[in-house]
């Protein structure tokens, strides 16, 4: 899983997509171990987000972002996805307020891969179901 999350972040750097076929690989594993009930609401929540971001700022949010963040969500609960969501804008708002790097486009794959790790793998959360 890690290296599929680091393969995803370095392709997002450098080419500004996120491939359906890795998706496709976290998606196939969540189905055996996963939380269909968290995909169905982070899936609504942020396809409705995008929608109404995109509306107001043209082309500032990708839809394979949307897709990334709903495959996450069915390796845990619906708690850990929305804090992994939190986390993953947290992380790179620091990072654009950082670098001061307004504008052009910031490759989004890598904050989501790194909260998905920090709240899945580090089990920040006592919250498990």
């Amino acid at each position: 899983m890690i290296f599929i999350l680091l393969y995803i972040s370095a392709y997002d750097i450098l080419h500004y997509r996120i491939e359906d076929k890795m998706l496709l690989l976290i998606a196939v594993y969540f189905m055996f171990f996963g939380n269909v009930y968290s995909f169905i609401l982070i899936s609504i929540v942020m396809n409705l987000f995008y929608y109404i971001v995109n509306y107001f700022f043209s082309d500032s949010f990708g839809y394979g972002d949307v897709k990334l963040f709903s495959v996450l969500a069915m390796g845990m609960n619906v708690f850990d996805a929305f804090l992994m969501v939190a986390l993953s804008f947290l992380l790179a708002s620091c990072y654009i307020l950082l670098l001061r790097k307004i504008k052009g486009r910031i490759a989004f794959a890598p904050f989501i891969c790194f909260s998905f790790y920090i709240v899945y793998f580090l089990n920040i959360t006592s919250n498990t179901s």
